[in-house]
Order: structure tokens, then sequence, then C-alpha cells
């Protein structure tokens, strides 16, 4: 009997500081994460959930690194360079694999600490990118449940975007307003709500006021915050749809400024040489 308790005493003590220097090191990894010092901070994130597996901190942390890494992938293909062919595919499997990383690690700081939204709205993101809508909506339809969640307006972008891709516009407008109105400078919000109301126009028999309320969206992103090429894009089809022409040299002009080399400067230099023409307005 003293020996089991001898035993018991000292292990206990050992997980306990485990534990104590797994959150240290979790804590000076995310301060790293918000200096955008990233390698140093996936190597303290590392060390804490080989200290304490269980931490769903440092298991959130590292799939955020992963995400970011994985997505910064993808824009690099697609608007840093505009890569295209076998490099392409194999750029693209390479993020992907950063993805699926990234989508284990959320799943296991989801089942070290269930419900949390963070986690949860993490793992929805990596969702959406993989076309799992469905699997978007449970998750961020959880996340909504924490009464503590600061951040409620991500999941409800996520969950209008992914009903958007279901082809659900009523329930992609109610989350998408909720959205905006939970953070009226929620830059991706403004977007996507633009970009319902547009699909919607083009599916209407009287689509004006749908391109207006799309572009009414679009005038609420911040010119300095909000700096997205598709949001200026659409900007552009909206005046075009909307016989205003003449308006649209200048979003056109804005997309291929913010990534010259992207794909879709491609398709703004495209348009702009449209709406440059005499029968542009036509």
């Amino acid at each position: 009997m003293l020996l089991t308790v001898g035993a018991c005493g000292p292990v206990a003590t050992s997980t306990e500081q485990s534990r104590e220097l797994a959150q240290k090191k979790y804590e000076l990894g995310n301060d790293y994460f918000y200096k955008r010092m990233y390698e140093p901070a996936m190597a303290e994130a590392l060390k804490a959930i080989e200290l304490d597996p269980q931490n769903a901190d440092a298991r959130n942390l590292v799939g955020a690194l992963m995400l970011q890494k994985g997505v910064g992938q993808l824009q690099f293909i697609e608007t840093e360079q505009c890569i295209k062919g076998q490099a392409a595919t194999m750029l693209r499997s390479e993020a992907n694999t950063r993805l699926k990383e990234a989508e284990t690690q959320f799943q296991a700081a989801i089942a070290a600490r269930p419900g949390d939204p963070r986690a949860l709205h993490n793992l929805a993101v990596v969702k959406m990118h993989f076309k799992d809508y469905d699997a978007v909506i449970k998750l961020e339809q959880k996340a909504l449940e924490s009464p503590l969640y600061p951040d409620k307006h991500l999941s409800r972008g996520e969950m209008g975007w992914a009903h958007y891709h279901r082809q659900d516009y009523v329930k992609a407008l109610k989350d998408l307003l909720e959205a905006v109105r939970l953070q009226p400078r929620y830059c991706v919000g403004h977007y996507r709500l633009a970009q319902v109301y547009y699909t919607m126009a083009e599916k209407s028999e009287k689509p004006e006021d749908d391109y207006s309320n799309a572009l009414q969206a679009l005038e609420k992103l911040d010119a300095k915050e909000c700096r997205i090429q598709e949001a200026q894009y659409l900007k552009g089809l909206a005046y075009i749809r909307k016989r205003e022409s003449t308006k649209a040299d200048q979003p056109f002009d804005e997309c291929i400024k913010l990534a010259p080399r992207s794909c879709l400067a491609a398709e703004c230099q495209r348009y702009r040489r449209m709406v440059g023409s005499p029968t542009a307005a036509q």
C-alpha cells in the first residue's frame, strides 16, 4: 500500500506540472502568433501538445497555423502568381494536406474541450474549403450555442456562405444580415451579402433592386480595411448589369491594383477594356 501511494503521488504531481508548463508554452506561442512570428508560435504550440495532448488551446493554435499556411499557399497560386497547369495541381494538393492537418488539430481540440466555439468555427472554415456545407452549418450552429463566444458574427457569416452555396438564398440573407448587424465592420460579411444579392438578381425577372442592394452592401466596405479584390470585381459587374458602365471602370481598376498578377486581375482587365468601349453601356 505504501508503494502504491508513493508511486501515485509523483505521477500526479508530474502530470499537473506538465499541464501547467504546457499552458505556459501555449501562451508564449499565442503571443508569438499575434506578433506574426509564426514559426516560433508553431514550435511552442507543438511543445505544449507534447507536454499535454489534451491542451485544447494549443491544438487550436496549431490548427490555426496550419490553416493559415494552407490558405496562404492557395492565395499564392491564385492571387500572387495565377499559377496554372500541373504546378497549380501540385501546389493545391500540398495546401490541401495542410488543411487536412488543421482539420485533425481542430477535431482534437473539440474532443479535449467539447463545445469550444473557436475550434468549432475554425473546423467549419476547413469544411467550407472542402465544400462540406452541411458540416459547416452544424458546426457553426453548435458554436453559436456558447453564450460567451465573442465572434458570433464569424459563425453567422460562415453559415450564410454555406447556405449560399446550397442555393438557399433566403437563409443566406438571414445569416449574413445578422452577421453584419453584429459586426458592422465585418468586411467579408458585407462582400458575401453583396454576392447573394447579385446572384439573386441574376435569377430574377426584375433584378434592379437586388443589384442596387448588392452595390449598397459593397459601399459599406471600408476602403482601407476591406481590401477584397473579389468585392471590387463584383462591384464592377453590378454596375454593368445596372447599365451604369461608366461607373464600373473605378472598381475594375481597383481590382487590378489590389493583385496585379492574380487570375482575377486578368478578368478585371478584360471587363475594364469592355467598359471603355463605346458600346459598353448598351
